[in-house]
């Protein structure tokens, strides 16, 4: 990983490199055990922050797909908050600067389409990440038996299920326009 950041921090431009944790294949039952409590915050975020300098990454993204209850979501938030605190500790007593902390969420701030409504904290997303990754693609596939659909629908006049729907309720909730990656 050390020769991956390297060879990218020497192109021109520069660009900035994030080590990304999780994804679909992650097991979502782990990351809701791992910020179920302090000790086990603690323990994934000292551990993330030594591994990205250890690999001269500017950043971390964690891909939690995704927070299954209400109380995964408010436990995230409570992630992003000592994940935050710890970084910027991190750069004060390393000297360098503070590592970036991002998200790869659900195209939509509130999740509706499991059975299960959970919502986002936008709080805790404007406050302690650096910028936030919708997942916008993914809406139609193999899952859906009872429907054909796109699967990156920009806008759908027929249901919430689309670009447009998402970045708007992102925006809704309190995160700015500036920190969506679309």
């Amino acid at each position: 990983m050390t020769n991956f950041t390297t060879t990218l921090h020497q192109k021109s431009p520069s660009v900035k490199v994030l080590l990304s944790i999780g994804g679909a294949a992650a097991n979502a039952t782990i990351f809701s055990y791992m910020a179920s409590n302090f000790d086990n915050r603690a323990s994934f975020i000292i551990s993330s922050l030594n591994e990205a300098r250890r690999h001269g990454f500017d950043g971390l993204d964690l891909d939690w797909e995704y927070p299954a209850t209400q109380q995964d979501m408010s436990n995230l938030a409570l992630l992003f908050r000592e994940w935050r605190v710890a970084a910027q500790q991190e750069s004060l007593l390393s000297g360098k600067p503070r590592l970036l902390i991002s998200a790869a969420v659900y195209f939509s701030s509130n999740v509706f389409n499991s059975g299960v409504y959970r919502t986002y904290s936008g709080y805790a997303i404007l406050e302690y990440l650096d910028f936030l990754n919708p997942m916008c693609y993914d809406y139609h596939g193999f899952w859906n038996t009872s429907v054909t659909g796109a699967q990156a629908l920009l806008y759908d006049n027929s249901s919430n299920i689309s670009t447009s729907y998402g970045i708007s309720s992102w925006k809704a909730s309190g995160v700015p326009s500036e920190k969506l990656v679309l």
